[in-house]
């Protein structure tokens, strides 16, 4: 048996044992059941979704229960006659009703919590020493509860696209498997990943993403694989909530790597009560929209281009009695993609079990494994890539884009097998009631195997090749935390929590290629005719401490101190340990007595603290790559080395304001923030005489600053119809404020970090030839405004109609291959198909063609200068600025009377990327399509052969019993 297999099974056996203690409840509960009680359930109010861990109780008594996976509860041993029962949940508003309650049988009470808009007791755990209330906090912290999503969500990449302040998600192109761009406030690194860290229940995920399916031996057309990221590896439909931070000032307790931001998933867990069984099917169809011009709309793709269905089934169960709680899953999605030979299945199964064996100890363990199998068409900037040779056609290694050329391509193979396992267990100790003990292990392993196969006679390997990647990498987390509250006077309250924190990351690639197959058919590596192999790994040790003090008065007055010392096997020799301090307070001003009611809840907070960015793992030492010269083992200079290497740090400033009135029908939170990266780290050129290249060394600052601000309004409120209406909006300025003497092309002090930068035309608008300004500032490569409206309407019998959408502006980007077309023709880029109604392609080369058509006269000089042979190859930078309708969603209940024993049952119906606007300017094919194929870690919005998203829409219906 498997590894995996075998911790699954492990987990399962656990859980299964807890139903028997929820079976074996107390003779007297069995008695009562006949006795007086009160029933009911609670849901969203606004999506009807059921609510679990909701605590029900008899308002004046000590009768209290939490509601189960679907949301129901039941109070024994009510004594007859009137009482108010109570619903409270933390991030919702409590509900209290009037029951009257039979001397036997039972009541029903059923709930519909609405969101409270501030939620000031809500619980958060991420960028904090131990569990703390919003308004103990100093920062901006996002929370998203599944509970309140209504869309049926994809991967957990979909789910925080649009929904989080000054955070941007780029999906990256159509490819199946292709992983996402995430940023939180724009850049913070010229040379290192620019990815939050991701924890999931506790444990750190893995630090790399599955590499390219590409062998180092290959062939440079086969140079176009995609990245998967490990965070699409989780199952949506198992997670509870997402809590997210952004910059330094919040992240500080995570120290080196952490600069970034901070995404931390909390899954499901069971709850005690009956056990509930889920499940939930989508069925949806992906396919591209016109990306190209109103000449090609699909760029000449449609004969390659399909309809692609897709569906996944997830089946649930929870639940448990006083002492054990469980939640079980797993999960089947298989789907196609919209180009050829694009497919995904993917295996996931999860468990979950908490165990009180006493009062003052919880035990937790979390346990999941996947498999996700891909088959993949070639794609991207490679010679072998469908896109690439339609749309430059007839100008490619294939010459003309018929069916009989493209489908040479198609005899190649690719797929690729990512594994995926991740345990957490933690132990919580409360020895006394103002002091708690937090021990969490967590490992995480991702593994992926790959293997790209040329048949004998394929078009550019006529003898056939075969390459096997095998990669790995393992994380393991362990971190404690302690905690420990005084409270001399009624007012004054200190809370201190200490911690240290040990994460060792290593992995291992092992690369086979072959060239030279003995004839047609499958075949393996080892009949290759001539064989190589490559194979690495590293490894990375981090551990740090950290000291944190919350100080409250009043319970209105917050002040928190902190410190994170770290040390890690990356800093060079000389370099030493890294403190990273930070400082924040909390004013709740409308607890104060002179606040009016009538202006309802506010809270005024600042933050300033510390986070780093720490270099690769082989960058503060000296290396060299083994070869061969003259017949003999030789080594070549690699990498240069520093040992006074260390991380990059980011001091950040953060203020604003969180508030709610009107009954929490308007609510408002506002943040600015200034962040200062000192010590930057930049690869700077070495004198080409000492044989090494480019060596990483800490001598830049850079500098960003930024809104972010949400506000969300019930416009309508009644019983037959509820309209909610809000936005979030950021800004996002970065500039690189020192180089330290070093000279880089987009590293320019005063400029974006990093800035686009070409040729430019400056009479673009003129009908003469075009004038340049060499070396001209664009703009920078990520947005400066963000901004992601959304509304809900709420109408009779629970029908639900929500939609959202995203602007991204400011940004610039370059169109690598649309420069390249219109050199070498002989039809130009997409942006220039109007142009080629007025003078085709062929009947003019460009500024200063002596036989140059009368009509030229009619063609701006912009166009002259893009669209025809002599156009120069860095004029093809366009604003990447647009709009897109992410989300329209519809759902509604169905009656239960229909469905034999279900509890609750909602169908929906959801679009996904339906429509877009971009800037007039963009001459290209789609402002999201900014990555290279390493897109996760991509700095520059470089344009490639890609298709874009596509459209998508998802019927679901979800079922509980």
């Amino acid at each position: 048996m498997s590894r995996p297999l075998a911790v699954l099974l492990a987990a399962t056996l656990l859980a299964s044992g807890a139903a028997p203690l929820a079976a074996g409840a107390p003779a007297r509960l069995r008695r009562q059941q006949a006795e007086a009680r009160v029933i009911g359930r609670v849901v969203d109010a606004r999506t009807h979704a059921p609510l679990s861990s909701v605590r029900v109780s008899v308002v004046g008594t000590e009768i209290g229960v939490l509601t189960n996976a679907d949301g129901r509860y039941e109070l024994p041993g009510v004594a007859a006659g009137t009482h108010d029962v109570r619903a409270q949940r933390i991030g919702y508003r409590s509900s209290t009703e009037s029951v009257d309650v039979p001397s036997s049988g039972a009541a029903t009470v059923d709930f519909g919590l609405g969101e409270e808009a501030l939620a000031l007791e809500q619980v958060v755990v991420t960028g904090t020493g131990s569990q703390a209330r919003r308004r103990e906090v100093g920062n901006a912290i996002t929370q998203i509860n599944l509970a309140s999503v209504v869309e049926p969500t994809k991967s957990v990449e979909t789910l925080l696209q649009a929904r989080v302040p000054g955070m941007t998600v780029d999906v990256g192109g159509a490819t199946i498997g292709q992983g996402a761009t995430i940023r939180l406030r724009g850049n913070v690194s010229l040379s290192q990943s620019n990815q939050p860290l991701v924890y999931v229940d506790g444990v750190r995920q893995t630090a790399n993403n599955y590499p390219r399916n590409v062998s180092l031996g290959g062939s440079t057309f086969n140079a176009a694989q995609v990245e998967a990221s490990p965070l699409a590896d989780i199952d949506p439909g198992d997670v509870d909530r997402v809590e997210v931070i952004r910059g330094a000032a919040a992240a500080t307790l995570y120290g080196t790597e952490a600069a970034a931001g901070v995404i931390e998933i909390f899954t499901k867990h069971g709850t005690a009560g009956k056990t509930a069984f889920t499940f939930q099917t989508n069925q949806g169809i992906d396919w591209m929209r016109p990306w190209g011009s109103d000449v090609r709309p699909l760029l000449n793709m449609e004969p390659w281009l399909k309809q692609a269905y897709g569906h996944s089934e997830a089946l649930s169960v929870s639940g448990g009695g006083g002492q054990a709680q469980y939640y079980l899953s797993s999960a089947f999605d298989d789907r196609d993609g919209v180009l050829p030979q694009d497919h995904a299945r993917r295996y996931s199964m999860r468990g979950n079990l908490t165990l009180q064996p006493l009062t003052n100890l919880t035990l937790q363990w979390n346990s999941f494994v996947s498999k996700n199998d891909l088959a993949m068409s070639p794609d991207g900037n490679s010679g072998e890539s469908i896109f690439f040779n339609v749309y430059r056609s007839p100008v490619t290694s294939l010459g003309a884009a018929t069916p009989e050329n493209i489908a040479k391509l198609l005899t190649r193979k690719t797929t690729q097998t990512d594994d995926r396992l991740i345990v957490g267990a933690s132990a919580t100790w409360v020895p006394l009631g103002w002091m708690s003990h937090r021990f969490t292990f967590g490992y995480d392993r991702a593994a992926m195997s790959g293997e790209v196969f040329h048949p004998y006679g394929f078009v550019f390997q006529p003898t056939g090749d075969i390459s096997e990647l095998d990669w790995r990498s393992e994380t393991v987390t362990l971190d404690y935390a302690a905690s420990a509250q005084a409270q001399p006077t009624n007012d004054f309250k200190a809370t201190f929590s200490v911690g240290g924190q040990l994460v060792h990351t290593a992995d291992a690639r092992v690369d086979g290629y072959g060239r030279g197959l003995p004839g047609p058919g499958k075949q393996t590596l080892s009949r290759a005719a001539e064989r190589f192999v490559f194979s690495g790994g590293q490894e990375v040790k981090t551990g740090g401490f950290f000291l944190q003090s919350l100080l409250a008065w009043k319970d209105r007055y917050f002040l928190t101190g902190g410190l994170r010392v770290d040390g890690s096997s990356a800093f060079g020799s000389s370099f030493g340990l890294q403190a990273y301090p930070k400082l924040s307070a909390s004013y709740v001003i409308s607890d104060e007595p002179f606040w009016p009611a009538t202006l309802g809840t506010a809270k005024l907070r600042a933050a300033y603290g510390f986070a780093g960015r720490a270099p690769g793992v082989f960058d503060a030492v000296r290396t060299w790559t083994a070869g061969a010269f003259a017949g003999q083992t030789a080594f070549l200079p690699d990498n240069l080395g520093n040992p006074a290497l260390g991380p990059e740090k980011s001091g950040e400033m953060e203020v604003g304001v969180d508030a709610a009135a009107l009954d929490d029908r308007v609510s408002l939170t506002f943040t600015y923030y200034h962040r200062r990266t000192v010590n930057a780290l930049f690869l700077v050129p070495q004198p080409p005489s000492n044989g090494f290249g480019a060596q990483l060394e800490n001598v830049g600052e850079l500098s960003a600053a930024g809104l972010e601000a949400s506000l969300d309004a019930t416009v309508l409120r009644g019983s037959w119809l509820t309209w909610d209406l809000g936005s979030t909006i950021s800004t996002n300025h970065t500039k690189v404020l020192s180089t330290g003497g070093a000279i880089f092309y987009n590293f320019v002090p005063g400029q974006p970090a990093p800035v686009w930068r070409g040729a430019k035309v400056t009479n673009r608008d003129a009908f003469a030839d075009p004038e340049y300004a060499l070396d001209a500032f664009f703009g920078p490569s990520v947005p400066t405004v963000i901004i992601n409206p959304f509304t809900t309407l709420r109408l009779p019998h629970g029908l639900l109609l929500t939609a959202r959408g995203e602007y991204q502006g400011g940004a610039w980007g370059q169109d690598f291959p649309s420069r390249l077309v219109a050199q070498r023709g002989p039809r130009g880029p997409v942006g220039c198909d109007d142009v080629y109604k007025i003078v085709p392609w062929a009947s003019y080369t460009g500024p200063g063609d002596p036989n140059a058509p009368a009509a030229i006269s009619q063609v701006r000089a912009l166009d002259r200068a893009r669209c025809y042979k002599n156009a120069r190859s860095d004029v093809w930078f366009m604003p990447l600025d647009f709009f897109k309708l992410r989300e329209v969603t519809v759902q509604t209940p169905i009656p239960t009377r229909f469905i034999p024993r279900a509890t609750s049952a909602f169908a929906s119906l959801s679009f996904h990327n339906l429509w877009r606007w971009t800037n007039s300017e963009f001459a290209s094919f789609d402002p999201e399509l900014i990555g290279s194929r390493d897109n996760v870690n991509q700095l520059f919005s470089l344009i490639t052969d890609q298709l874009p998203p596509p459209a998508t829409v998802t019927f679901s219906l979800k079922l509980t019993f």
